[in-house]
């Protein structure tokens, strides 16, 4: 587990699982209580989360440079902006008829991190958010579509958690 975290086990989504690198967790939004082991397909309120070490690269940066790279090809994996409720929204195709799979979307926190949010498709139950918590750790953390409307919310409620993990803040 991280070892400058102090994570209660009723937070671990696998108790047993052990890395340096990472752990996941799952709590019920709003209140950020323990929510067990997670199912497959996440109820309303259940949040999963992935801590992790801060890797060289951020999502952020990655995603960006896949859309310079992709934005001008005809294959499939071809990504496309829109602009949608005065957000940019990156769009990725997935097949050679390029219809659209996943859309992404990304804004700046309060506190002044960059937030990244990902909607796989009309087929899936949730959505994904990737950010820097601080030098050393970043999260991706799953959350219920039907929980959109308030993902600065969710965005806020994962980084209080994790940082009342923190052993030295």
């Amino acid at each position: 587990m991280l070892s400058d975290m102090k994570i209660p086990k009723e937070y671990l989504e696998q108790v047993n699982a052990r890395s340096d690198d990472y752990v996941i967790i799952a709590a019920l939004f709003p209140a950020m209580v323990p929510a067990g082991e997670v199912a497959q397909a996440l109820s309303e309120n259940h949040l999963r989360i992935e801590i992790r070490r801060k890797k060289s690269v951020s999502f952020y940066e990655k995603y960006m440079g896949d859309y310079e790279r992709l934005k001008d090809t005809s294959q499939a994996g071809k990504i496309t902006v829109q602009q949608q409720n005065s957000r940019l929204v990156y769009l990725r195709h997935t097949s050679r008829n390029l219809q659209f799979i996943e859309s992404t979307y990304f804004y700046r926190a309060k506190d002044g991190k960059i937030v990244g949010v990902q909607d796989p498709g009309e087929w899936a139950d949730s959505i994904t958010g990737y950010r820097a918590i601080n030098d050393k750790y970043e999260v991706k953390y799953q959350f219920n579509k039907k929980l959109l409307p308030k993902q600065s919310d969710v965005d806020d409620a994962v980084v209080g958690l994790v940082l009342s993990f923190l052993v030295n803040k």
